[in-house]
């Protein structure tokens, strides 16, 4: 009797572009549309540190990578109760040259702002570009959703920091190398001389 899982199949590994964030996950959510290996909880992700999110260890997504969708706040303050999050630009995101969706990278800082301290969590948050809907076809409640409703992938990047900053001491160490050879060979010419 074959299973009825609606889980993903062995092997299965979550990795969309960000066009394929928009286009096959996030608007069929929208639209309620059923998503068979639909591996993503909703979750509240912005009245939260990401560290107290649910993140459980998902053997489908990438190591250090979750995802959630969620629903973005209303104004353009992103705090927590031991945090918040700084925004950057939009980025748009394309598929077959037409304008589908945004994606915006929010950086988590514990503590309040402007003296807040930099974490290694970072959210790459994706929007529906609404105007790819035609416009008489919007029902208030579509409309809303649109607005309001995003996917989010949460990314921990301590091992990138470690791996860049072990990269920096071993730099500035070779280039510290080469300064004193550079000057043992002077003081020889010195002393040549």
């Amino acid at each position: 009797m074959p299973s009825t899982c609606p889980c993903p199949p062995p092997g299965f590994r979550f990795q969309p572009s960000d066009a394929e964030i928009i286009g096959f996950y996030l608007i069929n959510k929208i639209l309620g549309r059923p998503n068979p290996f639909d591996v993503i909880s909703t979750v509240d992700v912005y009245s939260n540190s990401p560290d107290q999110l649910p993140l459980g260890n998902a053997g489908h997504f990438e190591e250090n990578e979750w995802y959630f969708y969620t629903t973005r706040p209303n104004n353009s303050h992103f705090l927590t109760k031991d945090g918040y999050f700084v925004t950057s630009m939009d980025e748009q995101i394309f598929h077959n040259n037409q304008l589908v969706g945004f994606k915006q990278i929010l950086r988590f800082y514990l503590g309040r702002p402007p003296t807040g301290m930099k974490t290694n969590w970072v959210v790459h948050e994706f929007r529906v570009n609404p105007n790819i809907f035609p416009a008489g076809k919007l029902d208030n409640v579509l409309q809303v959703k649109l607005s309001s409703f995003v996917m989010c992938k949460i990314l921990h990047t301590q091992e990138l920091f470690i791996k860049l900053s072990e990269k920096r001491v071993r730099d500035e160490r070779d280039s510290l190398m080469i300064d004193t050879d550079e000057m043992q060979s002077k003081r020889l010419d010195l002393q040549i001389r």
